[in-house]
């Protein structure tokens, strides 16, 4: 893709069982602190901050991947129909064509109120949720990636790596 957000993954700070959308199973997921940046032509832009977000161990994909498109289509929805809105609103009517201005500036609305409104859920993000229902908090003794005792306080962490399990 010529523009879009690069992470570059920075520190893990924790891991729980999970389930994998693109695996499509159960799997552990790490959750990364990533420097996220807006590229353009492969070349990183505009830093947007670090965020944190859970990778599955194996793929290395995020685990809830694919409800975030629907997310992103609602966004540049959002952003298309404000744009006409804006300019349907701010324009001039021209002389004779009254009922096709207004007929643009209430059909703008009516969209950009119906994406606010909409469910942010998609049919799988009902699915994700059972399963994640089916699914045992992690019991590990051991760190998963140092192998070190974890310390048994308040919060299970690795004295090694700082990790946290959830």
């Amino acid at each position: 893709m010529v523009a879009g957000v690069y992470s570059f993954p920075l520190k893990k700070s924790a891991f729980r069982n999970d389930f994998c959308v693109p695996c499509n199973r159960p799997r552990r997921a790490v959750r990364v602190w990533s420097l996220l940046a807006i590229h353009m032509f492969w070349v990183p832009m505009f830093p947007l901050g670090i965020w944190p977000s859970w990778r599955c161990a194996v793929c290395k994909c995020g685990t809830h991947a694919y409800p975030q498109l629907r997310f992103t289509f609602k966004g540049i929805g959002l952003a298309i129909l404000g744009v006409l809105l804006l300019l349907f609103w701010t324009a001039p009517p021209v002389p004779g064509q009254e009922l096709l201005v207004w007929g643009m500036r209430i059909a703008s609305m009516v969209g950009l109120v119906a994406i606010l409104i909409s469910p942010d859920r998609s049919p799988l993000h009902a699915r994700v949720q059972e399963e994640l229902a089916k699914l045992p908090p992690a019991t590990d003794n051991f760190c998963p990636f140092c192998q070190v005792p974890l310390i048994a306080t308040p919060e299970c962490r690795c004295p090694k790596c700082g990790i946290l399990r959830t």
